[in-house]
C-alpha cells in the first residue's frame, strides 16, 4: 500500500511512527496506575487535540520529502490536523492509525504538487504536460530558447511584480523563487501591501543586482531557476559582467523586458512576452487592451491642443537625498517623454543629452516653468530623515501635500516661481516611471496641463479599475497630489 507524495519506504516509516505513538497512548491508558474507565461506547481512551497534533507532526516530519521546506511541513501539519477533525469529535486510540494516516496522506497529496513545482491545484493538469521548448524574441531583439510555461522565475528587479501580479493575481508569487530588495527599499508601501496578504514573500531569497556584478549564479543554480527576467536598462552591464553567458552555460535563459527605458513603446510587447512565459496569453492580452484604451484617452485628443504648450520641470525623486537636493530630471525619455505625449514641453528634453541627468538649480529659476511635477515614494528605508514626498498605498494626501510644500519652501528662489504661485506645483508616485501603470501618469499630466480638455478623464477611477480587474490588492492611498487643494 502506498500514498501519493512519498515512497513505500517512507510510508513504512509513517506507519511505524503511528504505531509507536499509538502504543504509547494505549500503555498510558492501561498501565497499573490507570483508573478504571467510565463506560463509553468508544473502543478505547480518547486522544485530545494536542496529542493528535504531536502525532501528526511526527508523522509528517518522518515522511515528507527531503526537499520540503519548514513552511511546507508546517502547512501539511495544519492541513492534516484540520482533516483529522479532532476538535469536533473525539478520536480513540484504536482509531488512531487510520485517522492519522488518512489525514497525513491527504494533506501531503495536496501539498506535493506545490513542493515539486510551486503549483496549486489550478495548474496541476498543465504541470503534467511536458514543457514546450520554443524560441522567443525579447524586447532587446534577442532570441532566447525557453521551456514553457516557466515555473521557477527570478525577477531581476522585484518591482517587476507590478506586472507579474497582474498576470497571475490569484497567487502572484507562486512562480517567484528569487528577486532583488528594491521593492522593500524603493516602494515600501507596495511591499507592505502585498506582505499583508502574502506573508511568505518575506522569505523569498534575495539576489544582488544583475547590473552590478553582485548576482549569484550559484544561488540561481541551487534554486533550479527556469529563467531570469531582466530589465532592459540592466542588459548592457549584465553582458559586460559576463552574467548572460554564465547563465547560458548552466541552462538558465535570460529574457529582457522593459517598463522603464521606453515604457510607452515596450509595455505592450513586454506584457505579451511575460504572458507567454507564464502561460497567461489571454490575460496578457486583456491587460494590453485595457492599457491601450487608457493611453488612447490622451492620444486621441492631443491634436486638439491649440496655442503654446506649458513648460514643465520634472523633479525626479525630489528630496530623496535631503530637502536641499536638486534637480535631477529626465531627458526625452521615460516620464520626460510622457510629459511630451501629454502635451507639455519637458525642460530636460533640450538640456539633458541622455536618458536622465541633473540640472543646475539656477536653470530652474531662469526657465521659470509653468508646471513643476515632483516624484515621490515611501523611501524611508533609503533616507530615514525624510525630506521627500512620500506616496503610495498607505500615504495620506495631507502628508504628501505638506511634504511637497515644505520641499519648495526650502529651495532658494522657488517662492518666486510661476508654477509654485499659480497652483501648478504637483507630485506623482515615482514608480509610475517603472511599471505598466504609467498610463495613470499620462492621464494626470494631461489633466494638469489642459484641465478643460481632459475634464472627463478620471485617472483615479481608471487606476482603481485596473486594481479591481487585474490585481490581488485593492486601490488605496495617494498617487498624485497638488500643493494647492
Amino acid at each position: 500500500m502506498s500514498y501519493p507524495g512519498f515512497s513505500d519506504g517512507k510510508f513504512k516509516v509513517l506507519l511505524l511512527t503511528i504505531a509507536a505513538v499509538a502504543a504509547l497512548v494505549l500503555l498510558a491508558g492501561c498501565g497499573p496506575s490507570a483508573q478504571p474507565a467510565a463506560p463509553a461506547p468508544s473502543a478505547g481512551p480518547q486522544v485530545d487535540s494536542e496529542e493528535m497534533r504531536v502525532m501528526i507532526a511526527q508523522a509528517v516530519e518522518s515522511s515528507a520529502p527531503q526537499s520540503a521546506s519548514p513552511d511546507e511541513i508546517r502547512i501539511m501539519v495544519e492541513q492534516a490536523v484540520a482533516k483529522s477533525e479532532t476538535g469536533s469529535s473525539g478520536v480513540t486510540a484504536d482509531d488512531l492509525e487510520q485517522v492519522v494516516s488518512s489525514a497525513v496522506s491527504e494533506a501531503m497529496a495536496e501539498q506535493q504538487p506545490k513542493m515539486e513545482g510551486g503549483m496549486g491545484p489550478d495548474t496541476m493538469n498543465s504541470a503534467a504536460q511536458e514543457p514546450d521548448s520554443i524560441v522567443l524574441t525579447d524586447v532587446a531583439g534577442r532570441t532566447v530558447e525557453v521551456d514553457l510555461p516557466v515555473e521557477r522565475v527570478i525577477l531581476g528587479e522585484a518591482r517587476q511584480i507590478y506586472i507579474v501580479a497582474a498576470l497571475q493575481p490569484g497567487d502572484p508569487f507562486r512562480r517567484i523563487i528569487g528577486w532583488r530588495d528594491d521593492l522593500q527599499r524603493a516602494d515600501a508601501d507596495t511591499y507592505n501591501k502585498y506582505l499583508e496578504l502574502y506573508p511568505e514573500i518575506a522569505d523569498i531569497p534575495e539576489f544582488g543586482s544583475p547590473a552590478s556584478g553582485e548576482f549569484s549564479v550559484e544561488q540561481a543554480i541551487a534554486l533550479d531557476a527556469d529563467v531570469l527576467a531582466l530589465n532592459l536598462g540592466s542588459l548592457a552591464r549584465a553582458e559586460e559582467a559576463g552574467l548572460i553567458d554564465q547563465l547560458a552555460e548552466v541552462g538558465i535563459p535570460v529574457v529582457v523586458v522593459d517598463y522603464r527605458q521606453e515604457p510607452l513603446e515596450n509595455t505592450v510587447p513586454s506584457t505579451i512576452l511575460l504572458g507567454r512565459l507564464f502561460g497567461q496569453e489571454e490575460r496578457a492580452q486583456e491587460i494590453v487592451d485595457f492599457y491601450l484604451q487608457q493611453v488612447n484617452q490622451v492620444y486621441s485628443r492631443i491634436d486638439q491642443i491649440e496655442g503654446e504648450k506649458p513648460l514643465v520641470f520634472l523633479d525626479w525623486a525630489a528630496g530623496i537625498r535631503g530637502s536641499d537636493d536638486c534637480c535631477r530630471t529626465f531627458g526625452r525619455a521615460n516620464l520626460g517623454l510622457i510629459i511630451e505625449r501629454a502635451g507639455g514641453v519637458n525642460i530636460g528634453s533640450d538640456l539633458i543629452p541622455g536618458w536622465a541627468g541633473t540640472l543646475n538649480p539656477e536653470q530652474i529659476i531662469v526657465s521659470n516653468p509653468d508646471v513643476i511635477i515632483a516624484t515621490g515614494s515611501n523611501w524611508y528605508a533609503i533616507n530615514a530623515d525624510g525630506g521627500f514626498v512620500s506616496m503610495g498605498y498607505f500615504t495620506e494626501p495631507g502628508d504628501s501635500r505638506l511634504a511637497l510644500t515644505t520641499l519648495a519652501d526650502g529651495r532658494p528662489g522657488w517662492d518666486g516661481l510661476t508654477a509654485v504661485n499659480s497652483g501648478r506645483y504637483h507630485a506623482v508616485w515615482h514608480q509610475f516611471y517603472n511599471s505598466p501603470y504609467h498610463f495613470v501618469a499620462l492621464q494626470q499630466f494631461a489633466k494638469w496641463f489642459y484641465p478643460e480638455l481632459f475634464a472627463d478623464v478620471d485617472p483615479t477611477a481608471n487606476f482603481d479599475e485596473f486594481h479591481r480587474r487585474f490585481l490581488p490588492i485593492d486601490y488605496s492611498g495617494t498617487f498624485f497630489i497638488s500643493a494647492q487643494e
